[in-house]
């Protein structure tokens, strides 16, 4: 049985100081020092993602673009569907994911990062800290064994959580 890894990043601390719609805020300058950290502990973990998964806002996109060197080079879809996305809409895409697809990374927003964590991990370090609150620039990563179309509640052990305070 083939073993998968899904990786869920949430977008880094975004602006608030800004006239723009909320899709369009971008990060704040402290968001961007946790990613300068965050991007240095992908590289050293060899986190390689074959398809990235992002929400089109832009705080995601600048999330991505800040980590994106550090991942090797996955395919990126840009889908309007994930920003506001509930669990079971992510849920939905990852298990539409190409089976020729072994690895995925979410970027995206709570709630539904961290009510996707929290309904697909049943056992895992640091489990309690990841479902009592999915902070901005937190990564957290589930391994499950089958296809993608067989993700489902408590299927997926939590192999990692960390937050920029972490590193």
């Amino acid at each position: 049985m083939t073993t998968r890894t899904l990786h869920v990043l949430r977008h880094a601390k975004s602006r608030w100081d800004q006239p723009v719609t909320d899709h369009e805020r971008g990060l704040a300058p402290r968001g961007n020092r946790a990613l300068v950290q965050l991007s240095t502990y992908v590289a050293d973990q060899g986190i390689r993602p074959d398809v990235v998964l992002t929400s089109t806002a832009r705080r995601a996109r600048e999330t991505l673009e800040a980590v994106h060197a550090a991942l090797g080079d996955p395919e990126v879809q840009a889908l309007d569907r994930l920003y506001g996305a509930s669990v079971t809409d992510i849920v939905a895409l990852v298990r539409a994911t190409d089976p020729a697809f072994h690895t995925v990374l979410v970027v995206g927003h709570n709630p539904g990062l961290h009510d996707l964590v929290v309904r697909l991990a049943r056992t895992g370090r640091r489990l309690d800290d990841a479902t009592e609150k999915f902070r901005t620039a937190a990564l957290a990563s589930l391994t499950f064994a089958g296809a993608w179309r067989e993700l489902d509640a408590r299927t997926a052990v939590l192999d990692r959580f960390v937050r920029p305070r972490d590193l």
